[in-house]
C-alpha cells in the first residue's frame, strides 16, 4: 500500500505513474487508457487525476480488495464446482490482472517463477 498519491506516481506495480506521465513499463500502453478521459493527453492527464481523486473519497472498497484468483473465478463455492467438474490448474498473481496465460507470460517477461 502506498500512502499518497505521490508515492502512487513512483510505485512500480501499478500503471498509475504511467499515466501522469512518469517512466512506465514498454507494455503499458497510456495512450489506450487516456483516450477515454480525453484527445488531448494534457486534458486526458488532468481529468484521469480528477477522476481518481474523486474516488479516494469512496474509501477502501472491500469488493475491491484481496481475493484476486478466487474472487475471480466466483469464490470458493464456484471453484469447488469448477474442480469437480474437470477445471484445468490456473496460474494467478495478485499483482496481475488478467487470465492464465497473460498472468504466465507477464511472469516470464520479468523472469519470476512460474
Amino acid at each position: 500500500m502506498v500512502p499518497d498519491q505521490k508515492s502512487l506516481r513512483k510505485y512500480k506495480f501499478c500503471g498509475h505513474g504511467m499515466l501522469t506521465g512518469q517512466k512506465g513499463q514498454a507494455w503499458q500502453d497510456a495512450d489506450y487508457v487516456l483516450k477515454y478521459f480525453a484527445a488531448d493527453l494534457k486534458t486526458a492527464r488532468r481529468k484521469y487525476l480528477a477522476y481518481v481523486r474523486a474516488g479516494l473519497d469512496q474509501g477502501r472498497r472491500p469488493e475491491l480488495v484481496g481475493g484476486g484468483l478466487i474472487r475471480s473465478l466466483g469464490g470458493w463455492t464456484e471453484v469447488k464446482k469448477k474442480r469437480r467438474t474437470g477445471m484445468k490448474r490456473i496460474k494467478g498473481d495478485q499483482r496481475i490482472l488478467g487470465d492464465t496465460a497473460f498472468v504466465q507470460t507477464m511472469l516470464k517477461q520479468a523472469k519470476e517463477n512460474i
